[in-house]
């Protein structure tokens, strides 16, 4: 996640804040990267399973190797993931939508027939 001073804000204790140069590295970029699968399974393989609660420390997160292209070409992958999660945001709203519609109907529908009305 990426916090871009919206609000005032503390991050817990239990988050890592992650320093990287900004003239060589976007934000959105390294964090797009951070929830690729790849990542993941690197943070999996080398998190520390606690009571409830899994851990990993920022060591561990450093030690892990991203590809760093140039900035113009960082640009070009983020507007183009945003691109398209956009367009996932907008479908996802329109499933939303309709499912709440089926339900209108659904809720319709039950109280016709328990009023004799179908």
């Amino acid at each position: 996640s990426i916090y871009k001073g919206e609000y005032p804000a503390i991050y817990a204790g239990y988050l890592i804040k992650l320093d990287y140069k900004h003239d060589l590295v976007l934000g959105e970029y390294l964090t797009y990267y951070l929830n690729t699968p790849m990542a993941r399974a690197y943070c999996n393989s080398v998190k520390t399973d606690g009571v409830n609660q899994s851990n990993i420390n920022a060591q561990k997160i450093g030690a892990f190797e991203i590809p760093v292209p140039d900035l113009s070409v960082q640009s070009r992958i983020v507007e183009h993931i945003e691109s398209r999660l956009s367009v996932c945001d907008s479908i996802e709203k329109t499933v939303s939508e309709s499912l709440r519609q089926a339900e209108v109907l659904r809720q319709s529908i039950l109280k016709e027939a328990f009023e004799g009305r179908l």
